[in-house]
């Protein structure tokens, strides 16, 4: 499948269907948490539209460049064999995409992140905004105080 198809095939898909996949593309082989703190990262931004280089809807700040590397890289043939098979980490993921963006589980989490990357890479901006959980190999941060 060549890179236009793919474009072509994501654009297709609901807005449930890309946190589903931004999921699996990120957090597939984290806890239960640590994947819902993902979603919530998405769903956080897309409170505040237009904010950095994010977008102006869900489905702008998941496929935005340079912001959730598994829609940009080779993960992504992944995440579409993931959802044309429906497998079980698909459907698993979608469940937990679904709690997330419905707003299910918004009592569980204090503090909404907007921002996580994993243990191994320290990126500049992770100084200048503040830290709030360590989950699995993610560390998670918010953009907007207390």
């Amino acid at each position: 499948m060549n890179v236009i198809n793919i474009r072509h095939e994501i654009q297709t898909w609901s807005d449930l269907e890309l946190l589903s996949g931004l999921i699996v593309g990120e957090a597939e082989d984290q806890s239960w948490e640590g994947r819902v703190l993902v979603a919530m990262c998405a769903m956080e931004r897309s409170k505040h539209p237009g904010h950095w280089n994010w977008g102006r809807n869900l489905r702008e700040i998941i496929l935005a460049p340079t912001q959730f590397s598994c829609f940009q890289d080779s993960n992504i043939m992944r995440i579409i064999h993931r959802k044309r098979e429906v497998d079980y980490i698909w459907r698993e993921n979608s469940l937990i995409a679904h709690a997330v963006y419905t707003g299910m589980l918004n009592d569980m989490v204090k503090r909404k992140p907007t921002h996580y990357h994993g243990v191994d890479v320290h990126p500049s901006w992770a100084k200048k905004i503040e830290y709030l959980y360590k989950v699995g190999d993610h560390l998670f941060y918010t953009c907007f105080g207390s």
